[in-house]
């Protein structure tokens, strides 16, 4: 759904969060446009719980500034969390309830009859509402942890680490449902360790490390920006090699990455004796690897440069 007047659905700005003594974010910048599907990308421990919990509310910023759907909040509160589907990285539910029991009492949170939509997402997962929470598996209760988030029809759907637990199938099923919300207007967030499904279904994504943004922005973007890998046999030294970085030798193979203009990079090869060469582009495991090699910097654009 749009914000009304054109502005993000969502935007964290210069957001700082600390536990004690150690800061989980450290000046995170965020933004989703309205309608689409974002990926949060980055390992254990990089911030992406964090920062989904405080656009919900369940954590309060120590700085920075929050805006939901257009409008700045200084704690999200029940106003903005009505027009949002939550589904935790873990789910824990009253093991003697029933599954349409759970969905009655989420549903009632929301103050919203959702009955039918409910039945539609059960049928859809294979969730069977007669079972109790106890006779669940780890898959089976995820699939009632996204009944839950999905069925009062939210404007703003945050989930983290959606499809663990989840076998090919129902995950197949899974983001089938959540295009179908993105065509109706939903904004979608979700975290993910799966860079394979965040290539394949988001239009946008951000990689977190360390609490910080190292970049964001739409995937084709990301996954070009002139970043080539270059795996060669014989030829000159990639260290004497403006834009090269992260070098590997194995026997008479090199392999390396390129980030600069392609004309550069050809006549450098041409110079050496060069048996053979493979030039690819990146797909996002590459992508992701290279960013979080310790030698690769975000510039002041949020770019990656290597260095």
């Amino acid at each position: 759904m749009m914000t009304g007047n054109g502005q993000a659905v969502v935007e964290l700005k210069n957001v700082h969060k600390a536990y004690g003594s150690r800061q989980a974010l450290k000046g995170l910048d965020l933004q989703v446009e309205p309608g689409i599907l974002f990926g949060l990308v980055g390992p254990n421990g990089a911030g992406k719980s964090t920062a989904l919990r405080i656009l919900l509310g369940l954590a309060r910023a120590g700085q920075g500034e929050i805006r939901l759907f257009g409008q700045k909040v200084k704690h999200v509160g029940p106003e903005q969390r009505a027009r949002i589907g939550y589904l935790p990285s873990e789910t824990e539910f009253y093991p003697e309830m029933r599954v349409k029991e759970l969905l009655r009492y989420a549903a009632g949170l929301q103050k919203k009859d959702c009955q039918a939509r409910a039945a539609q997402l059960c049928r859809a997962l294979d969730l069977d509402p007669e079972a109790k929470i106890r006779q669940l598996s780890l898959g089976g209760r995820k699939k009632a942890g996204i009944v839950c988030a999905m069925q009062h029809d939210p404007d703003l759907l945050i989930l983290d680490e959606p499809t663990s637990g989840l076998d090919p199938l129902i995950q197949s099923v899974f983001f089938d449902l959540l295009h179908q919300a993105v065509a109706r207007g939903v904004t979608v967030l979700f975290s993910s360790h799966n860079l394979a499904e965040v290539q394949q279904h988001c239009l946008q994504a951000a990689f977190i490390r360390d609490g910080r943004i190292l970049v964001s922005g739409p995937l084709h973007e990301l996954m070009s920006w002139s970043l080539r890998k270059v795996d060669m046999d014989g030829g000159p030294d990639p260290a004497g090699l403006p834009g090269g970085s992260h070098i590997r030798h194995g026997g008479a193979r090199t392999q390396f990455w390129y980030q600069g203009a392609m004309p550069a990079l050809l006549a450098w090869l041409s110079e050496g004796q060069v048996r053979d060469v493979t030039i690819a582009e990146p797909d996002l495991e590459d992508v992701f690897l290279h960013l979080y090699e310790d030698t690769g910097t975000p510039d002041s654009k949020g770019e990656i440069t290597a260095c």
